[in-house]
């Protein structure tokens, strides 16, 4: 039992994750829980593989008792007060410029049987976005929480300048990164403030993906692509049948395009789209199939650097 001073500190410099276990390799659970744990510093590896090996037979007893439960998982239509907001939602310019590779669809699927291959969940930004949605929402409050349409769940974004040139912004959310960099027109930019006439400006967008609850249609099963903590949220709520975006991948050649050739859906295919018991959602809320450890919290942070230059060159 941590003393109260003790429990004050890992509560303000870690946060609680929920870490599937009971698949191989072992060696990815014990490294994890060793290097990126607050828990590793102090627990003997001999209890940590104990804990996996449990795991791992609950997960071959599945394999009998709900083989198959993956499989062709039913997919149902909006409601008739959501179609419109659906049908507004697909016509959006940033859903089309996001999923760009195939056909997308909007419909309501169930948590409990969507694939999953991300091993954790961070309990304390999941509890958040419960706050946000609330108790017993009404079914527009749930498709604004899966697909945001203007109510984003972004954390906020600190930014500092370095030098002259240079920029730093950090964010505690993964998803944070550089999105693109385009020339603009001047009048394109608001409060643009130089010394002199500006020709053009090179604008760099440093933000957040579309970010909505999407999942993979691939091999006739449905594998949750985007929205983790949102997903957790929603089934932690009590939540289970849902609207998503479902993006149809026809072949598993298809697959490359959407994560790269390290992405675990790429190096582990069969275990997600033909064990017959994949990992599930669902595992996350099994206290056989998980573990509870403290993760120490990071920023991702951008910096964005520029050098400028000029020559004067023959004009032929």
């Amino acid at each position: 039992m941590e003393t109260g001073t003790a429990a004050a500190t890992l509560a303000s410099s870690a946060d609680p994750h929920v870490f599937l276990i009971g698949r191989p390799p072992v060696t990815e659970f014990l490294q994890f829980v060793q290097t990126q744990t607050v828990e590793g510093q102090t627990t003997a590896v001999r209890a940590l593989a104990d804990e996996w090996r449990a795991a791992n037979d609950r997960i071959h007893a599945l394999e009998k008792s709900e083989a198959g439960i993956a499989d062709s998982p039913e997919v149902e239509a909006l409601s008739p007060e959501l179609k419109t907001v659906g049908d507004a939602f697909l016509a959006d310019p940033l859903v089309e410029r996001s999923y760009p590779l195939g056909n997308v669809s909007v419909g309501m699927v169930h948590l409990d049987n969507v694939v999953v291959f991300q091993k954790f969940v961070n309990l304390a930004y999941a509890q958040q976005l419960g706050d946000y949605l609330g108790s017993e929402p009404e079914p527009e409050t749930v498709f604004d929480f899966c697909l945001p349409r203007e109510r984003r769940y972004d954390p906020p974004v600190t930014k500092g300048q370095t030098a002259q040139g240079g920029f730093v912004f950090n964010s505690p959310s993964t998803d944070f990164r550089i999105l693109g960099v385009k020339a603009l027109e001047p009048d394109q930019v608001l409060g643009l403030d130089v010394s002199g006439v500006p020709a053009t400006v090179v604008a760099v967008a440093v933000g957040y993906g579309s970010n909505y609850l999407m999942t993979l249609r691939v091999g006739g099963r449905l594998v949750l692509w985007n929205g983790s903590h949102r997903a957790y949220a929603l089934r932690a709520n009590g939540i289970a049948r849902v609207p998503c975006v479902i993006q149809d991948v026809s072949r598993r050649d298809e697959l490359e395009a959407h994560g790269g050739p390290d992405h675990p859906l790429n190096t582990h295919t069969d275990l997600f789209l033909t064990h017959p018991r994949p990992p599930l959602l669902k595992d996350y809320f099994d206290e056989q199939l998980h573990t509870i450890v403290h993760v120490p919290r990071r920023y991702r942070q951008v910096q964005l650097g520029f050098n400028g230059g000029q020559a004067d060159l023959p004009a032929a």
